[in-house]
């Protein structure tokens, strides 16, 4: 069996899940090349697993290697692009295993898949799910007859799409992937929130009706609870499933575990191996990109439900965009402010607001409109662009949150001299960087002096970061974690620095959000 070359876009989290993957796959694959915009995360990916090269553009790599099998671990705003490079590629590949959910539109999922089907490339989506312990076991004995025949399923999630694709995919592998009827939904939005840059609903409900009679719901939000994660209910009793879990209620029978132990291990490392088996052995994955667009369908006929308010029969047909970034864009789904405020205690410390949630009064900028301000969020998407407050500042505590975009960089800038430029002052990185081990350039740092305890680590969302600097003593504590903490004196270019001067944000890449964010002169 020749080996296949594999290539891998994306080295953060993601991309170590599909790494692991090839590595357990042996000398059925050659670990060819990995690329990230972050060089320092591709070195450190190519020393841990052992790929030949690494790239910090993934154009070149696709160009220069010949790959048979490309992993696509990217954020959802750059998949679609990055799946059309690919298979259109010189030297197309084989297979490319991506990185779930499918695209921001349903429009451009039905872009990569057509583009994949069209050149004969097969193509995964990380629903991985189906080859976990819990789902595979559940799935097994639902086809045993264990509770009767199938005729519900209930599911609950945070959000529809990023985490309501694992559990419309569940929907579909559980009914044996039969095309549903239709989709009956509704959405809200009372904040802007988002994972991995993809805005998400707040709340949400999706009923679906199968051809087979058997009926789905699926409710979102931080405000619904279940004592399950799935639950499929049968004619002749009920499963309930989690992470690591599964109960049976048979008629006549208390609720009982089921045995676990020995079911094969790790969801994502199957799923690669089971995709290089398809290729290999003429073996379709289960986590094909066919099954793959049916769970990315129910999400945009939920979204479309509750934009036309009435139900939606499937196949879709009609819809190219998100009706929900739609209806955000139009109005037709209002989004409120972030409120921003100081509390009672806060006010009680000494904390005053840097920026009031509702424009950029008493802010200084490099340049016009570098910063704006929207819906109580400060925001900024042009490198270089700075923003302080219109005064100097001494010893301080500063508090905010920050939401990083994809390899984003921002660095919180103290006793600067905004005439001469943010590089004056002293900066604190955040970064979406990940980065282990920690150097004076990752995320937490004091750039160039000292690196951080630990990374902050980015996240998708928001993250919460304090800084405190007192008495020539530096805090900086991240979502309740100390990240940073020294002695300014203790390291020559800190001791050296004037001890006062402006306060602000600098963005080094890409986008980032900050939003209620506080101020105290100590």
């Amino acid at each position: 069996m020749k080996a296949l070359r594999v290539g891998i876009i994306g080295c953060g989290g993601r991309g170590w899940a599909h790494a692991s993957g090839y590595k357990a796959a042996g000398d059925r694959v050659i670990l060819a090349a990995c690329a990230d915009i972050h060089k320092p995360a591709a070195q450190r990916f190519k020393d841990n697993f052992g790929f030949k090269k690494i790239y910090t553009d993934y154009h070149e790599m696709l160009e220069k290697e010949k790959l048979d099998v490309v992993s696509m671990c990217l954020w959802p705003k750059l998949h679609c692009q990055a799946v059309l490079d690919i298979a259109s590629a010189a030297y197309a590949p084989q297979l490319i295993n991506a990185e779930k959910p499918m695209a921001p539109t349903y429009g451009e999922a039905l872009k990569m898949y057509n583009a994949c089907e069209k050149r004969g490339i097969k193509m995964t989506f990380c629903h991985q799910r189906r080859y976990g312990a819990s789902w595979s076991t559940a799935k097994k004995l639902l086809d045993e007859g264990v509770i009767g025949k199938l005729t519900r399923m209930e599911m609950n999630t945070s959000n529809l799409f990023d985490w309501g694709t694992h559990w419309f995919d569940m929907m579909n592998f559980f009914n044996d992937d039969i095309q549903a009827s239709w989709v009956l939904g509704n959405i809200g939005c009372a904040a802007d929130t988002s994972v991995f840059g993809a805005r998400v609903e707040t709340a949400g409900l999706s009923y679906i009706k199968w051809p087979n009679d058997v009926t789905g719901l699926m409710t979102t939000g931080n405000g619904t609870s279940t004592p399950y994660e799935i639950r499929l209910i049968g004619t002749e009793g009920m499963m309930d499933i989690w992470h690591g879990r599964v109960k049976i209620f048979a008629q006549g029978k208390d609720w009982e575990d089921v045995d676990l132990k020995g079911v094969r291990g790790d969801d994502t490392v199957l799923h690669i191996l089971a995709s290089l088996d398809w290729v290999q052995n003429g073996i379709e994955s289960k986590t094909c990109s066919k099954h793959a667009l049916a769970a990315t369908e129910l999400i945009f006929a939920t979204y479309e439900s509750s934009r036309l308010h009435q139900r939606v029969m499937l196949p879709l047909k009609k819809v190219k965009d998100s009706p929900f970034l739609s209806m955000l864009k139009t109005g037709e789904l209002v989004c409120p402010d972030w409120p921003t405020f100081v509390s009672d205690d806060e006010e009680a410390e000494g904390f005053k607001l840097f920026y009031n949630g509702k424009d950029t009064k008493g802010l200084k900028m490099n340049a016009p409109r570098a910063w704006t301000s929207k819906g109580g969020l400060l925001s900024a998407t042009k490198e270089g662009a700075f923003v302080w407050l219109d005064k100097e500042i001494g010893d301080f505590e500063l508090r905010f949150e920050r939401r990083l975009d994809n390899r984003a960089e921002v660095d919180v800038v103290f006793w600067a001299n905004p005439e001469k430029g943010p590089e004056t002052g002293l900066q604190i990185v955040n970064a979406d960087d990940r980065m282990e081990p920690v150097s004076p350039e990752t995320s937490g740092a004091l750039r160039e002096i000292k690196a951080p305890l630990s990374n902050i680590g980015a996240g998708s969302g928001w993250q919460w970061v304090h800084v405190r600097c007192e008495k020539g003593k530096l805090t900086v504590t991240a979502n309740g974690k100390v990240v940073q903490e020294c002695m300014l004196a203790d390291y020559p270019k800190a001791a050296k620095h004037k001890q006062k001067g402006a306060i602000g944000f600098l963005l080094r890449k890409n986008a980032v959000d900050l939003k209620s964010i506080l101020i105290n002169e100590l």
